[in-house]
């Protein structure tokens, strides 16, 4: 009586039913989990905040060839790609020769914040490296602010161009000052034998301008940059540079230092731009 039940079971019923261990079972049901947890991450991660960032468009800026006891200066744009308010609390220069000034510490999500550096060159001599590192709340990879230069006595060549002066002070132009400001001229001259394209790569963007230079020097041409000077000068201690990009068989950099050590009215001996 007992063996006969068990008997249609198992030759009946169970002969109808496919095992819920099949192949093909087994591969629908791992799909499926895959998917929803898939689902899952896409859900978490759209709502989830990426915080501010910082992207910096040039992370390293090479001066090239500046001269000795100059200061030397170049703008960092540092922009938040994060989706929250960025907040720079300090920027940290690895050497004292560097200043990095803060003057605007919040950016909002797509804005972007100025920063502009300076680096005495002093009695350096040779290839120079230096960096300024940010402390934010930016989450992610934070770059360091870094810039080179190659220091060289006014004696030493400048690569594939000369130029004349090597630095310009601004306390020796202010016999030529007039109501709407006053103008420099520096000379640039190709001493290869091959023609060279000439371009400015960093320009003053205050109180310093200079005219729309860029085009090509002929084998041994010289040519004539004209900058000008805001009549607001006098009251002001800046350092500011204009950085010349030379492009032949080699590329050669070269910077001009712009500086006025004191303000017109300054008793003597007043603070100036700082060289280190």
């Amino acid at each position: 009586m007992n063996q006969r039940p068990m008997q249609l079971w198992d030759s009946g019923l169970s002969r109808r039913v496919r095992p819920l261990t099949t192949p093909a079972f087994q591969a629908g049901a791992i799909l499926a989990i895959v998917l929803l947890l898939n689902s899952c991450a896409d859900a978490q991660t759209g709502s989830a905040k990426r915080g501010p960032r910082i992207k910096v468009a040039e992370e390293i800026f090479p001066f090239g060839i500046v001269p000795e006891k100059g200061v030397v200066s170049h703008v960092f744009w540092l922009r938040n790609t994060g989706d929250e308010p960025l907040e720079i609390t300090k920027l940290v220069p690895n050497c004292g020769c560097t200043e990095a000034p803060l003057e605007k510490k919040h950016a909002a999500p797509g804005d972007s914040i100025r920063v502009e550096i300076a680096f005495g060159s002093g009695l350096y001599h040779g290839f120079v490296e230096k960096f300024v590192q940010i402390e934010s709340n930016a989450a992610g990879r934070v770059p360091a602010l870094t810039f080179r230069s190659h220091v060289a006595a006014d004696s030493e060549p400048t690569g594939s161009i000369t130029m004349t002066p090597r630095s310009v002070d601004l306390g020796l132009q202010m016999a030529d000052s007039a109501r709407d400001g006053w103008n420099t001229v520096v000379k640039l001259r190709n001493i290869t034998k091959s023609p060279l394209a000439i371009n400015i790569v960093e320009r003053p963007d205050r109180q310093v301008g200079c005219n729309d230079f860029s085009g090509r020097l002929g084998a041994g041409e010289e040519r004539q940059i004209l900058l000008h000077f805001e009549p607001d000068l006098p009251k002001l201690v800046i350092s500011k540079s204009v950085t010349f990009e030379a492009i032949g068989a080699d590329t050669t950099r070269v910077t001009l230092p712009i500086f006025q050590k004191a303000p017109w009215g300054s008793k003597p001996g007043g603070t100036g731009a700082k060289t280190k």
